[in-house]
């Protein structure tokens, strides 16, 4: 980031874990605290180093963090979010990450790319930085903290690229488009043909961004500030970029933005991952994709869905919800992701020994595709001594499912009510 002082550089670090990753134990009764009943206490080490590859950072961050619930301890979507900011003498810096818990367990390492020193008296484009869309201007920015990459979902994507010896009157095009890999395939290819985008874009002139982290608040997602700067001063000669790539012509995969300052041979292109961070576990594996679509598809459908090699299955399963649920607004399909989140809940909820895949049980199959019912009653009835769920869908469902468990463990469906019936 920007400094006032142009021999100064000011180094952003930002990162979230997943609670997931966490070693939490749970509290004792006599120290329960009202934040929650099992606490991580996770610690993350930064270094940077300069060029020659000398240390010239090296702080550590940490925190207790709390979960309400087991369940939570072991969430996928819950994160914690740190930062650190340093100011080191102006030039190019690398930084590693470390990872670790209370008892200094190293749980995971990550390095990142060198990164520019901005610099006021030179005409150069620097690496985007991508924040959450708002459909309102705001000078609050919420940055996707994913390496450095870009975040696949029904949203719009939107860049903010600082540039600098930038005058009233310049101009930059732009371009994004998927790469192609070693292959041949296009690294977007199963989500079919994506159009490359391109404009033109003014710099918001004397614009840059500031550091606004919360304090003492790890679950609260980090922010910038967008200041514009007094005429004559150190930060006059700097602008911000503002790109978006629309949401209907971006999905899954490996990008290159490449931008040039029009009139010049001023030119960066940088390569970024459109990254689809909370897919569910079960659309990882192509033939965890295909067996959970066997209980709605025909057999002939199911055929023709799981032919052809792994990424082609990948494929004409995007293809059948993609034409069977169309929208023009984004390349996601916000009910392809409800359906597998809830093959993913149906898959650990409803197992059991004799159910080790609890999206192929008959409750399974019913959440699946009615998602959770509106109330669950359990009992054991007199007449046949065995355990009962009753399932009610008091919604637009508006069915009655009663599953009994039989004597080998499982839960059979018995029985369907039809509650709009008179």
């Amino acid at each position: 980031m920007a400094s006032s002082d142009k021999d100064t550089s000011k180094m952003v670090v930002l990162f979230k874990i997943m609670y997931d990753r966490l070693d939490f134990h749970q509290v004792p009764m006599s120290t329960k605290s009202a934040r929650g009943t099992y606490l991580a206490t996770p610690f993350v080490l930064v270094e940077m180093r300069d060029d020659i590859g000398i240390i010239r950072y090296r702080k550590q961050w940490t925190d207790s963090i709390y979960a309400a619930t087991y369940l939570q301890s072991n969430s996928r979507t819950d994160f914690v979010y740190g930062s650190l900011v340093a100011s080191l003498p102006a030039g190019n810096y690398s930084a590693n990450l470390t990872l670790g818990d209370q008892e200094n367990q190293i749980i995971k390492r990550i390095d990142l790319p060198v990164t520019h020193s901005i610099k006021f008296d030179t005409s150069k484009i620097y690496k985007p930085l991508f924040v959450e869309f708002s459909q309102t201007p705001s000078s609050k920015v919420v940055p996707i903290v994913s390496a450095g990459n870009a975040r696949f979902s029904q949203l719009t994507i939107r860049a903010l690229v600082p540039v600098s010896g930038v005058k009233a009157g310049d101009t930059y095009s732009y371009s994004c488009s998927a790469v192609q890999l070693p292959d041949g395939n296009m690294s977007n290819g199963e989500w079919g043909a994506i159009p490359t985008i391109g404009g033109i874009v003014k710099p918001e002139l004397r614009q840059y961004l500031t550091t606004d982290f919360p304090i003492n608040s790890p679950t609260q997602k980090p922010n910038f500030t967008i200041e514009k700067a007094e005429i004559k001063t150190a930060f006059s000669s700097l602008g911000l970029l503002d790109i978006t790539l629309p949401a209907n012509a971006i999905s899954p995969g490996k990008y290159k933005l490449r931008i040039v300052k029009v009139g010049t041979r001023d030119t960066a292109t940088h390569q970024f991952d459109v990254v689809w961070e909370d897919m569910p576990i079960s659309f990882r594996n192509t033939r965890a994709v295909v067996e959970n679509m066997y209980s709605i598809l025909t057999d002939d459908e199911f055929d023709a869905v799981n032919s052809g090699s792994e990424s082609e299955k990948r494929k004409n399963v995007i293809d059948y919800w993609q034409k069977k649920y169309p929208s023009a607004e984004s390349v996601y399909n916000t009910t392809m992701a409800e359906y597998y989140r809830r093959v993913d809940y149906s898959l650990f909820n409803f197992q059991g020994i004799a159910e080790p895949d609890g999206a192929k049980s008959e409750r399974g199959k019913i959440y699946i595709l009615h998602g959770a019912p509106t109330a669950v009653e359990k009992n054991i009835p007199a007449s046949s001594g065995q355990a009962q769920e009753i399932w009610t869908y008091s919604n637009k469902v508006k069915k009655q499912f009663t599953f009994e468990l039989n004597t080998s463990g499982v839960y059979k469906l018995k029985n369907i009510k039809d509650l709009a019936a008179k």
